[in-house]
């Protein structure tokens, strides 16, 4: 006989009820159990220390859906923006120009006939020796001044008095004669301009500088011209053709 809210299991004849039933995990913890024959019926109420579990209601998904989607956005966010600013757009190197000398490159200002030269004969590092070295998409390098004026080599065409292939530093924009060709003195080979300042993260670098023209190389006159610098040609690369880029913080 089954009574009101019951189940009815069917068993063999002599069957272990209760160790049949609670191996199957079915109704542990109920109240009642009524064997009559071969018929076993089993009260459905549940025990009380029986406890219901429910799966998390679908507001409640939703709403860790959007939190992780938010921290896997910022995620993105974050190394993007990183990216951008450390990769793609690394900051320029700070240089100062050493030379065989043990002297560093000065680009002087205007004043008192100074005509913006650049000189070798500086013993400490200022403002005015300090240089940004600015890579071109050709993979020749500008050299920016304290006074924000660009490294120039002025040619003689045309016979004019101010463009004597003295360095000077007076122009306020790039164009063919403020990019310079960075060499390696003991090859002769170019060195990119990007492959340079990864260099100097890790220490200084020695270079020559030519420039536009392919010609001629940026050297270190002697005393008798206030140490100034010119672009001259060379058959070979003499220690006043070389400089020695020094990383600056």
């Amino acid at each position: 006989m089954t009574l009101p809210g019951e189940r009815k299991v069917e068993t063999q004849e002599g069957a272990n009820v209760e160790g049949d039933v609670k191996s199957q995990g079915d109704f542990i913890g109920r109240d009642q159990i009524n064997i009559s024959g071969g018929t076993v019926n089993i009260g459905t109420a549940p025990s009380k220390d029986v406890k219901t579990l429910q799966g998390p209601p679908e507001l409640g998904k939703l709403r860790w859906a959007v939190i992780i989607g938010g921290i896997v956005v910022t995620i993105v966010l974050v190394f993007v923006v990183y990216f951008y600013f450390n990769v793609r757009s690394p900051q320029p190197p700070t240089v100062a120009l050493l030379t065989y000398r043990n002297r560093y490159v000065t680009a002087m200002d205007n004043e008192e006939n100074r005509d913006w030269k650049l000189k070798a004969d500086a013993e400490v590092i200022g403002d005015w020796e300090k240089f940004e070295l600015l890579c071109q998409d050709d993979g020749r390098a500008t050299f920016k001044t304290y006074h924000d004026r660009y490294v120039t080599a002025m040619g003689d065409e045309e016979n004019r008095d101010d463009r004597d292939w003295k360095i000077r530093a007076e122009i306020q924009e790039v164009s063919t004669w403020e990019k310079f060709t960075l060499i390696d003195p003991e090859t002769g080979k170019m060195m990119l301009c990007r492959n340079v300042t990864e260099q100097l993260e890790e220490g200084a670098v020695i270079v020559a500088l030519k420039i536009h023209d392919g010609s001629k190389y940026v050297t270190v006159v002697d005393g008798q011209s206030d140490w100034e610098l010119w672009a001259k040609e060379a058959k070979s690369l003499s220690d006043s053709y070389k400089f020695t880029l020094v990383p600056l913080p």
